[in-house]
């Protein structure tokens, strides 16, 4: 008879989270939820809602996230267009990108990107249904990433004085809900 060992982190609190030490920081679409990346790995996603008695707006931890051991860089949200799940996309200092389950904090998919990666952002095409994930930082190219497989669709290279991209931003028409 062999065994098969598997560790499962279960994580409970009381009435505060755990504490650590943040390094970055998103918001939903909807403004419904936050998420937050540690320096130990870990991802926190919180929900979002006012307080009826004070009315201010509060934060309440619903999952933790546990599958990295270096440092969450940047995470964004992912839209998906099947009705699916929430879904967030994590980068870790050692180039993981990571595709979490919003709902139950899966890890649904990885992959390693060498390089010394700064930042990632989800862009959503909504004329096409899929959403897009835009990884950047200290080298001279763009990766785009479709945000279900984590396949590399395309790598833009910049030949002409290369340097690194610090940030990355989408100007997106105001009469048009997505890109073409």
């Amino acid at each position: 008879m062999s065994f098969i060992q598997m560790n499962v982190p279960l994580v409970f609190w009381g009435r505060r989270p755990p504490s650590h030490k943040i390094m970055c920081i998103c918001r939903s679409e909807e403004r419904k939820g936050v998420a937050t990346g540690s320096q130990s790995g870990q991802i926190c996603l919180w929900d979002v809602y006012r307080d009826h008695q004070s009315e201010k707006i509060k934060l309440r931890p619903r999952c933790l996230l546990f599958g990295g051991i270096s440092a969450i860089k940047s995470l964004c949200f992912v839209k998906t267009f099947s009705g699916d799940r929430d879904r967030i996309a994590s980068l870790s200092e050692k180039g993981t990108v990571s595709v979490w389950d919003g709902k139950d904090g899966a890890c649904l998919k990885y992959i390693v990107i060498p390089g010394s990666h700064t930042g990632i952002k989800a862009l959503s095409r909504t004329k096409y249904s899929e959403t897009l994930l835009v990884l950047y930082g200290r080298y001279s190219s763009i990766h785009i990433l479709d945000a279900i497989s984590l396949d590399t669709l395309c790598v833009l290279r910049s030949s002409c004085k290369p340097n690194w991209n610090a940030q990355i931003s989408f100007l997106i028409s105001p009469e048009k809900k997505g890109i073409k």
